[in-house]
This record gives C-alpha cells, sequence and structure tokens, in this order.
C-alpha cells in the first residue's frame, strides 16, 4: 500500500484537472484551493477502494467495482471540494456561515448528474486507472 497511495493522489490529480477542463476552466485552476486537496482525496479513496475490492475478488476485475470506484471518486471530490469551500467561506468570514450551503449541497447532486453523463466516456478511464493501482500494488506487495 506505500506505493499505491502516492500514486492514487497523483492520479486523483490527473483526474481533478480533467474535471476541472471538463467544466471550462484551465490547468491552473486545478491547482488551486478547495480542487487540488478535494482531487487528492478522491484518489486516495478510489486507490484504498480500488485495492480492497480486487483483493476481495483475488485480484480480478469487475465491473460493478469498476463503476463503484468512479461514483466513489464524485462523491469523495464533491463532498470534500464543499467541506474545504464552507471551511474556506467561514474562516473569510470570522465564523459560520450558512452563504450558498443550500447551493453547495445541490452542486454535489448535480455534478453526480453531470459526472453520470461524462462517464461514458471517463469510466473506461477509471478502469485503466485501477488496472495500474493493481499493478503496483501486486509489485509492491512483496
Amino acid at each position: 500500500m506505500r506505493a499505491v497511495i502516492p500514486v492514487s493522489i497523483a492520479l486523483g490529480i490527473i483526474w481533478n484537472v480533467i474535471v476541472v477542463c471538463l467544466m471550462g476552466g484551465t490547468v491552473a485552476d486545478a491547482f488551486t484551493l478547495p480542487w487540488l486537496p478535494a482531487g487528492a482525496l478522491a484518489g486516495v479513496a478510489g486507490g484504498v477502494f480500488t485495492v480492497w475490492s480486487r483483493r476481495r475478488r483475488d485480484g480480478d476485475e469487475s465491473v460493478l467495482y469498476g463503476i463503484a470506484t468512479y461514483y466513489l471518486g464524485i462523491l469523495v471530490y464533491w463532498g470534500s471540494f464543499v467541506v474545504i469551500e464552507r471551511a474556506i467561506m467561514c474562516v473569510e468570514h470570522g465564523g459560520w456561515t450558512g452563504f450558498d450551503l443550500h447551493d453547495h449541497l445541490r452542486l454535489i447532486l448535480t455534478f453526480v448528474a453531470y459526472g453520470s453523463v461524462c462517464g461514458v466516456l471517463l469510466i473506461p478511464l477509471c478502469f485503466l486507472s485501477r488496472y495500474a493501482l493493481w499493478e503496483i500494488y501486486i509489485r509492491t506487495a512483496a
């Protein structure tokens, strides 16, 4: 697992760049708060889930687990984004603020739906990421 976590973070950051660019942002935007840590956290969640799910099936891939990894990544990504964005807003306002909370929560649902549409293109990339992580895991597990 020692090698899987850093690679998962790197893959999460790459996925973050893809998502930000798909939404009309720039590569530079992807390396700002809250985008960058959200991508890294989603990468870690996806990487840990990949190893867990593949170990559970003795290394065999599963379409269901692959798709579940994609949606887990979306939920962790947008959930992390909202929490980090809320924390930034609260620090800027000197305490808790309910400003835009409803909009942020709706944003998660909106982008889960958006991610479902983009999933036609991104789910195959998810399987490629899962394959790479599994290969790293089995080569470094000894």
